[in-house]
C-alpha cells in the first residue's frame, strides 16, 4: 500500500477542502457545510468524496483519524478544528 507523505497531502488538499475536513471533524452535517459556503449539498458530498479518496478512507472517523495520523491536523492548528 502506497501512502502519501503528510506534506504532499497537505499541499494536495485545497484550502476549502481543508475547511470541509475541519467541519467534518466537528461533526457538521453535509447540509451545514454546504450552507456555510453558500453552496449545494451536492457540492459538499463531492468535496467529501474527494477528501476520502485523497486520504484513502471511506468514513468520517477514518478521515479525521487519518488527518491526525498524517499531520494534517496538528497541535498548532488544534484550536481551529476542535468542536
Amino acid at each position: 500500500m502506497e501512502t502519501t507523505a503528510p506534506s504532499d497531502l497537505t499541499h494536495t488538499l485545497t484550502n476549502r477542502q481543508f475547511a470541509v475536513l475541519v467541519f467534518w471533524a466537528k461533526e457538521y452535517s453535509k447540509e451545514q457545510i454546504a450552507d456555510f459556503f453558500h453552496l449545494s449539498e451536492g457540492w459538499a458530498n463531492k468535496e467529501i468524496r474527494i477528501i476520502y479518496k485523497l486520504l484513502g478512507v471511506c468514513t468520517r472517523h477514518g478521515a479525521v483519524d487519518k488527518a491526525w495520523l498524517l499531520g494534517i491536523f496538528t497541535k498548532e492548528n488544534r484550536q481551529q478544528h476542535e468542536g
